[in-house]
């Protein structure tokens, strides 16, 4: 459950008193839960579900912190590794136009 979900720890219980909610509680009823009690069940049920879904939220969430902050880490060595081999790459090109230079004059004005 990534961050582009909405945050389940905002999230609102339901009112499980409404028409919306009949039957659900009707079905609870056929089970033998009490007539009284069938809108408290039902609460207590989303609130134990909605209990584990914010700690797979939060994971979730540390999952992917941790997953951008390696991402982070290993741009920076690779733009690291990059600069030195320029480096490298410099100093080698300096060190070949040094050893032409050192022929050259070496070898005289006339050659």
């Amino acid at each position: 459950m990534p961050p582009n979900c909405p945050n389940l720890h905002n999230a609102e219980r339901p009112d499980f008193t409404t028409d919306e909610y009949k039957d659900a509680c009707i079905s609870l009823i056929n089970t033998g839960v009490p007539a009284g009690t069938t809108a408290i069940t039902l609460a207590q049920i989303w609130t134990f579900n909605n209990e584990r879904d914010k700690a797979e939220w939060d994971r979730a969430v540390a999952d992917e912190a941790q997953a951008e902050e390696a991402a982070r880490q290993l741009a920076t060595a690779a733009e690291e590794l990059l600069c030195q081999q320029e480096l490298v790459e410099k100093e080698a090109t300096l060190s070949e136009e040094r050893k032409k230079t050192q022929k050259q004059i070496r070898a005289g004005p006339h050659s």
